[in-house]
């Protein structure tokens, strides 16, 4: 994350005394008696947030309510109240006024919260309580300790039975082909619309991939080779069934016939040479880049699980940083 940027958010923790995780760039903590989390929801827009606060009330917001709220500040997009937990999205900030913008609407988001009837709450079982800031696998959540044990153990569980699980080959390589399947029906239909275009690229990657990871129980490098293989004979075979479809087209011919005469077309220069491999180097320039993201993804998650724990363990929480500390939100460009 950006030097400054991080900065930004230890500032907004220290000027509301909340704490700030580095791991996950979340600030988190309790504040007017309410648990709450706030995060940057997409980190391509580091500044707008969205602020999660564990509560329950028996009656939905209304749409007056609603109304009233963003009524209340200028900074507030929205409120929405679902299965324990009150989520208020800010508008994206301006670098230089984020700080105190920011600061000022949790405070009157909570106070927006107390003043209609929300208890505090743990959002698995609703037990009224100050719950505790967790991540279970990557998920925020806001739990009591009777849930958080329960979950702990549950994703625990779940991880030994995922590195335990075996790796069907036979399974995944029908997988791939099944998945092959979907990514050329792409190709084709995007050449004969006219384009083409790297999501078909991506679409055969994902589709190859995931395949394999479905009826294969899991994909190890073993697997992804197989893939790798599938998916560059299905492309091949794609861009020559497109060219079959062409020739049949036009000549009027069978298109099993079409596609067996593509070679012999070739060599009478019917089909120019340069049109045939440059669509095919094309295409399998797209489903390389689509392929090396989608592998990429693969060989990360399959390598690392994101961890479960609590927030506020002192191995993970900046809650030591003080306003002397900081960089002003004002030296941000």
């Amino acid at each position: 994350m950006n030097r400054k940027i991080l900065e930004t958010y230890k500032e907004i923790a220290a000027r509301t005394g909340l704490s700030f995780d580095e791991e996950s760039s979340a600030i988190y903590g309790t504040l007017q008696g309410y648990s709450v989390f706030l995060y940057a929801s997409n980190t391509q827009y580091p500044f707008f947030f969205q602020l999660k606060v564990a509560a329950h009330r028996a009656n939905p917001l209304g749409k007056d309510e609603q109304k009233n709220f963003k009524s209340t500040n200028k900074q507030l997009q929205s409120i929405d109240y679902n299965n324990n937990i009150v989520t208020v999205t800010l508008k994206n900030a301006a670098p230089k006024k984020v700080v105190e913008i920011t600061e000022t609407a949790i405070l009157e988001s909570l106070t927006f919260i107390s003043q209609h009837g929300f208890t505090p709450c743990c959002q698995a079982c609703g037990k009224e309580c100050t719950p505790d800031a967790v991540s279970i696998q990557g998920n925020y959540m806001l739990l009591c300790d009777e849930c958080y044990t329960s979950l702990q153990q549950n994703t625990q569980l779940a991880t030994e039975q995922q590195k335990q699980k075996k790796e069907n080959i036979v399974g995944g390589i029908v997988g791939a082909l099944l998945g092959s399947l979907l990514g050329a029906v792409s190709i084709i239909l995007l050449s004969q619309l006219g384009y083409v275009a790297a999501i078909s690229g991506l679409i055969m990657a994902i589709c190859t991939l995931k395949g394999y990871e479905m009826l294969g129980g899991k994909i190890t490098k073993k697997g992804i080779v197989f893939a790798l293989i599938i998916m560059l004979g299905m492309t091949y075979a794609a861009d020559r069934l497109d060219w079959a479809i062409v020739v049949a087209r036009e000549l009027e011919e069978d298109l099993f016939l079409s596609y067996q005469a593509i070679p012999a077309l070739l060599n009478m220069e019917i089909i120019p040479a340069s049109n045939y491999y440059g669509s095919l180097v094309m295409v399998y320039l797209f489903v390389i880049l689509g392929a090396f993201s989608t592998v990429r993804q693969a060989l990360m998650t399959s390598s690392h699980t994101p961890r479960t724990y609590r927030f506020k363990d002192g191995a993970y929480a900046s809650s030591t940083y003080t306003s002397d500390s900081y960089t002003s939100g004002a030296e941000l460009d």
